[in-house]
Parts: C-alpha cells; sequence; structure tokens
C-alpha cells in the first residue's frame, strides 16, 4: 500500500498513528466529514496533518477546502470536527466504508457479514437492521443468525 502510494485516507491515517505511537509520539485519529486526517500535540499546539495528502500538516482553511472537494460541497468546519476519534469511531468508520464499498459491488454477503460486525458495536441501530433485512433479501433469504 505505502509503497505502491495506494490506500484510503483512514487507513494512512491508522498506519501513522500506528508508527507515531512506536516512536513515541501521540498522533490521534481526526474524523473530519468525508475525510480523515491525524493531529499531534506540538510545543503545545494541535497540528493536523494530512497523511493521504503526503503527511503534510495542515491548517483549517485547508482543512476545509480538501473535506468540500471530498464531499462535493462547501463545508465550515467548527472545533467539534477536530475531536480525537475514539477507536470505536475508527472502526466503525472503516467498517461503514467497506460495507459502502461492497453494497456498490453488489456483494451482499460480504455486506451483510460487516453490518454484523456493526451492529456488535450499534446494538439494535435501527438503520443498520433494515441494511440487514435488505441485504438478507437480496441473498434471497428470510432470516439469518447474527455472526
Amino acid at each position: 500500500m505505502l509503497v505502491r502510494r495506494l490506500g484510503i485516507p483512514i487507513t494512512l491515517s491508522v498506519v501513522t498513528m500506528e508508527v507515531g505511537r512506536r516512536v513515541g509520539l501521540a498522533v490521534e485519529g481526526v474524523g473530519l466529514p468525508a475525510h480523515f486526517v491525524v493531529a499531534a500535540a506540538v510545543d503545545g499546539a494541535q497540528v493536523v496533518m494530512d497523511p493521504f495528502g503526503g503527511g503534510r500538516a495542515i491548517d483549517r482553511s485547508e482543512a476545509e477546502a480538501i473535506v468540500a472537494r471530498a464531499a462535493g460541497r462547501p463545508v465550515k468546519l467548527t472545533d467539534a470536527h477536530f475531536a480525537k476519534a475514539t477507536r470505536a469511531e475508527i472502526v466503525t468508520r472503516m467498517l461503514n466504508n467497506l460495507k459502502g464499498i461492497y453494497a456498490h459491488r453488489r456483494q451482499w454477503e460480504k455486506a451483510l457479514a460487516v453490518i454484523d460486525r456493526l451492529l456488535v458495536i450499534e446494538e439494535g441501530d435501527a438503520d443498520l437492521l433494515r441494511e440487514r433485512a435488505s441485504a438478507l433479501v437480496r441473498l434471497r433469504r428470510k432470516t439469518a443468525p447474527l455472526n
């Protein structure tokens, strides 16, 4: 992935977080809308970096431009958008990305497996339960145990 310069923002961010951890730097994930970046405290200030953009530091206006391109519309970011993402939020976002890819490819068995994993994190979520039922219909199954 790194050698071939491929990946998606969240995956590259997780790799960056792990490399930072291994060298003793606290690098945190930041789940901007439609784009994932990382941040680290440097001399008491939060420095936001875009691993997908070569790892360069970005300011708020650059982050807004990146998000606007990814979302296809202008976006005004607030301080809340730059909050540290929890591990559960990162895993949920990655699983949602996978779910979207599998649904787009009509790989319903794989989409169902991802939905089941999301339901472990977000037990009883009505939207996920509806998506699960839809995947089962597409697979021509009436029921399936949660994996």
